[in-house]
Parts: C-alpha cells; sequence; structure tokens
C-alpha cells in the first residue's frame, strides 16, 4: 500500500528551504510570492499537518489549468517529494534516537 505520512509546519518549513525542493517547485510553475504561506495553502482540513492527498490535490490546484502531460509530471514531481518527506522523518528518527540513547547513557 502507500505510505502514509504526515509533515508538520516546522518539517515544512526546513523542507521547502531545500534547494532540491525550491527546484521541485519552479519545475512545478508554484509561482508563490511567499512560500512559506503554501503549508496553509495545502493545509486543506486545516489540522496543522499535510498529507500526500492534500500536497497532490493543492499542488495540481495552485497550477491552473493542466494538461494530461502536466498532471503526470505533477503526480511524479509528488511522489518525489514523498521520498523526501520519508527520508527526512527517517533521518529525525535517527537523531531522536541517538539524542535519547545519550540522554539514558548520561543518568
Amino acid at each position: 500500500g502507500q505510505v502514509s505520512f504526515r509533515v508538520t509546519r516546522p518539517q515544512f518549513n526546513m523542507l521547502i528551504n531545500d534547494p532540491e525542493v525550491e527546484r521541485l517547485l519552479d519545475d512545478l510553475d508554484i509561482a508563490m510570492a511567499d512560500r512559506s504561506e503554501l503549508f496553509d495553502v495545502l493545509d486543506a482540513d486545516g489540522d496543522g499537518n499535510l498529507e500526500v492527498g492534500e500536497v497532490t490535490k493543492g499542488l495540481l490546484k495552485l497550477r491552473g489549468s493542466a494538461e494530461k502531460s502536466d498532471v503526470v509530471a505533477c503526480l511524479l514531481a509528488i511522489h518525489n517529494l514523498q521520498s523526501m518527506f520519508v527520508g527526512f522523518q527517517e533521518e529525525l528518527q535517527e537523531i531522536m534516537e541517538a539524542v535519547d540513547a545519550r540522554m539514558s547513557h548520561e543518568k
């Protein structure tokens, strides 16, 4: 099945400042003057987290009218973003585990 992931605002803000993510947003023609507002635009249900569906639907809407090839390109780019989010979450988990291990070792 599809991996479900949730991204919080702080995680999202770190990700959208990544040069690779900025390039992806440029490639998708996501023209927002302030990309920090993108989280609020994409957070359709307002729960403070982004899920795959919200990102997909939101980015497609931001692009305006789309040809079929645009939709395919957008979905491929979103799949790439999803992989980056998962990698980011795994890195974060490793860091948290290392911090926990160091803290319990110091007690």
